[in-house]
């Protein structure tokens, strides 16, 4: 990580400790969903759900601990801590605390419309389309076929494990959001929140990435925007 530049040392550790922030707020969001679930499979899910949120806060954590507090110290560099104010942003402030706010009003109105709004805050958003959007740089930019030379691998490894999960659980959110909308939830419902949601996501991306991969990046969270309203119904498939 020592060829990274100085600009891109200071990205990557914002994008990380945003990550981190990410997970371990979404832990926290689950378990109102967990309090309104009626069945026992959704039940058990949501539980494993939050084992793996909790595993992947976890290896944030010990990453930044064990490699970037190495790395800073390489470079002479006082050590950094993920939760300083310096690396979260308002729009990424704002994605979560209108996340937690969605989760959370499940404790007091549960009907088919706020779940619908729930799960899309939540599984199409911030693990459909922030976190999807963010594996794939991840890979790109620092995977050992990285073309920069810039490779990470136990970062890119990591994050593939993160990933495989985050299937799961954007699967397990697109279902429950068909079954919602068969029910009679009306589509707009699912368009209008993720798309008063998807500038956060954007003006997130943004601040990750230098000029070379961001317009790349964008068109990818347009792409996993249509591509998670398909699976849901809320769209035709071209």
């Amino acid at each position: 990580m020592t060829e990274l530049g100085r600009v891109e040392f200071t990205r990557l550790r914002g994008f990380l400790a945003q990550f981190g922030a990410s997970e371990q707020e979404v832990t926290e969001d689950l378990a109102p969903l967990a309090v309104v679930l009626n069945d026992p499979a959704d039940q058990r899910f949501v539980a494993t759900q939050l084992y793996d949120e909790a595993r992947h806060a976890e290896f944030l954590e010990q990453y930044w601990e064990t490699v970037i507090h190495q790395v800073e110290d390489e470079r002479g560099v006082a050590r950094t801590d993920p939760t300083a104010d310096r690396w979260h942003a308002e729009p990424h402030k704002t994605l979560l605390r209108r996340t937690s706010d969605a989760m959370a009003r499940l404790l007091t109105t549960a009907d088919p419309e706020m779940r619908a709004r729930a799960y899309s805050h939540y599984h199409l958003v911030v693990e459909g389309v922030l976190a999807q959007t963010a594996y794939e740089w991840v890979d790109e930019r620092y995977s050992e076929e990285s073309s920069d030379g810039l490779a990470l691998p136990a970062l890119t490894s990591g994050f593939q494990r993160l990933q495989q999960d985050e299937a799961r659980h954007v699967t397990f959110g697109v279902r429950r959001v068909q079954d919602l909308l068969d029910a009679g939830v009306d589509t707009a419902v699912v368009v209008e929140t993720i798309d008063e949601l998807l500038p956060f996501v954007e003006a997130t991306i943004d601040r990750m990435v230098t000029e070379s991969g961001r317009e790349q990046l964008l068109e990818q969270v347009e792409e996993e925007r249509d591509q998670r309203l398909k699976e849901v119904g809320a769209v035709e498939a071209a």
